[in-house]
């Protein structure tokens, strides 16, 4: 029985409306007709969709003309004498055995996109010439205006009627105009359906409690990173729709790995809920997959329809994103929602956000493909050959003359990017490499105590202590990394920033990174070591010296006490 009601409710409610504008009509008025027709308009869709309208109330007619109005074929009328407005929001079905759905057997007629005014005054209208009854008007994707892709919307079902005019002496009919701005409930009474678009928006949580958002973040190798994704769930009428997919699927670059440790959270309206054949399936990474997905339950989704979702998790950064993430190489973990936009058909809606790791001495990108790629260059050790340059490419140039390699330094984090102080840090290590560059990567923005705690072989430790701090700034609405500076000591010795390409599927490409830097200030800090003067050589008497200088002032001192033991009398 719950499906012989769906939809009838509805067919009802037009019926009584018509049947309250049929007029008496006049032996001497002109006889109507089933070719009868008038103007039906759409507004508030965007240009690109396709309108259709359905038949579901049609005209009825004899020989003396137009006698009232009948359901339309395959449209089954419920026996509702009062419908309450959440019997109407589910009304329409099909007989048993018939087909799933009974639009294909229904008249239908496609509306005409048309375009008013110039500018800011431009207006898109769907039009069509509907036959009298009552017909639901059905927005879908369409194949966009001059080619674009046509916007990502779920627009639910709307009513309009075609209807004899009462007052009218010719008995010609009227249309109407249906407003998919307008909301499909208020205040109890049945109006038409307001669009949603379910598009996800990704961040990540940041602050003491988790409270701030950002789409750009820089975070070192080790730590958690929680990500948060919200959407709201379209509003379907089951009026129309029997079945509606809504899957999120999360998928981990390879800088990042599912964190257990954060239970995956999802709520919906505000209201946490969890994981069931009535609600959702809840997939997470396992096995060397990078995929989360939370499934929506079909049923689950259509009575939920424009409430918030909000589903959060844990992510851990891994030793993979000192190349895939480095610096401007930013680790982009993509969302894509996968949902209903029409009876039968789906559409994908995608967004990404970005956690970035940086390195001093390293390339400004992971990839050796992408533009400015090159190795910088904060810190050099030197020897006694060294001779100073303004620039590190004159160095270069001379020959690299004093680089030394196999000097070990300690860099140690001492503060977080808002200025707080870190006692929990682990130190790390680097060994300074060929040319005499050393490198760090894997860290994040904040500040840095950097030391030299072993020198190469045959020159002495410079135990000079150099405050690192490295800072970062992001476009507010994409994440993406825009500007890197590494300053030294007080002086910003690089400073670099990056220009970015983005397509209509939201694919980002670096165009440029250029050197924005002070072109008077040095761009490398060079460390001198100075060599020790005097070294025992391997096997040589190392302590031996010393120890025999003891022995013969010890038995110098044992001679002088018997010698005066032996005067005294």
């Amino acid at each position: 029985m719950k499906r012989r009601k769906r939809w009838g409710a509805l067919v009802l409610a037009g019926l009584m409306a018509l049947t309250a504008a049929f007029p008496v009509m006049a032996a001497e008025k002109v006889k109507p007709t089933a070719e009868d027709d008038n103007t039906v308009t759409v507004k508030n869709v965007e240009s690109g969709m396709k309108v259709t309208a359905y038949q579901i109330v049609k005209g009825k007619y004899n020989e003396a003309g137009f006698i009232g109005y009948e359901a339309a074929e395959g449209v089954k009328i419920a026996d509702l004498e009062h419908p309450t407005a959440e019997e109407i929001q589910a009304v329409l079905t099909v007989k048993e055995g018939e087909d799933a759905s009974v639009l294909e057997s229904l008249i239908k007629k496609e509306l005409g996109e048309e375009t008013q005014g110039e500018g800011e005054t431009k207006t898109t209208l769907y039009k069509g010439e509907l036959n009298a009854g009552t017909w639901l008007v059905l927005v879908t994707a369409g194949e966009g205006a001059d080619g674009e892709v046509p916007p990502v919307k779920v627009y639910n079902p709307m009513l309009v009627s075609v209807k004899y005019k009462i007052d009218g002496s010719d008995n010609t009919t009227e249309g109407g105009t249906v407003d998919a701005a307008d909301k499909w409930m208020e205040n109890g009474q049945v109006v038409y359906a307001k669009s949603s678009e379910p598009k996800p928006e990704k961040t990540i949580l940041e602050g003491e409690n988790g409270q701030d958002e950002t789409k750009g973040t820089g975070r070192e190798v080790g730590d958690t990173v929680v990500y948060q994704i919200k959407m709201q769930m379209p509003s379907y009428s089951q009026a129309v729709y029997e079945e509606a997919v809504f899957t999120v699927k999360d998928t981990l670059s390879e800088g990042l790995d599912f964190d257990e440790a954060v239970p995956v959270k999802v709520t919906v309206g505000g209201v946490e809920v969890p994981a069931g054949t009535d609600t959702y399936e809840l997939t997470t990474p396992k096995d060397g997959s990078k995929e989360l997905v939370i499934a929506f339950a079909s049923g689950y989704v259509l009575e939920n329809g424009t409430r918030e979702v909000v589903i959060t998790y844990g992510a851990k950064i891994n030793e993979q994103a000192k190349v895939q993430g480095l610096n401007f190489d930013g680790n982009a973990n993509d969302v894509t929602l996968t949902y209903t936009n029409g009876p039968g058909s789906t559409e994908d809606a995608k967004t990404k956000a970005y956690v970035y790791t940086f390195g001093i001495g390293a390339s400004l990108s992971g990839k050796t493909d992408i533009v400015g790629n090159k190795v910088t260059h904060e810190i050099v050790k030197v020897g006694e050959d060294f001779v100073s340059k303004d620039t590190y490419e004159e160095w270069v140039e001379e020959g690299k003359p004093g680089a030394l390699a196999g000097a070990e330094f300690t860099l140690t984090k001492v503060k977080d990017r808002d200025g707080n102080a870190v006692t929990d840090a682990v130190p790390m290590t680097a060994e300074t490499g060929e040319g005499g560059i050393l490198t760090f990567t894997g860290l994040s923005e904040g500040e840095y105590t950097l030391v030299e705690t072993k020198a190469p072989e045959g020159y002495s430790l410079d135990s000079t202590e150099h405050v690192v701090k490295i800072e970062a700034e992001y476009q507010e609405t994409t994440g993406l990394l825009t500007k890197l500076k590494i300053t030294i000591d007080g002086t910003v010795v690089n400073e670099y920033e990056a220009a970015y390409e983005i397509s209509q599927t939201g694919e980002t490409k670096i165009t440029e990174i250029v050197d924005a830097g002070d072109p008077d200030v040095a761009d490398t800090l060079f460390v001198k070591n100075t060599k020790l003067s005097q070294l025992p050589s391997t096997g040589g008497m190392g302590t031996y010296l010393f120890t025999i200088l003891g022995v013969a002032v010890m038995a110098t001192a044992a001679g002088l006490f018997l010698v005066r033991r032996r005067k005294q009398p």
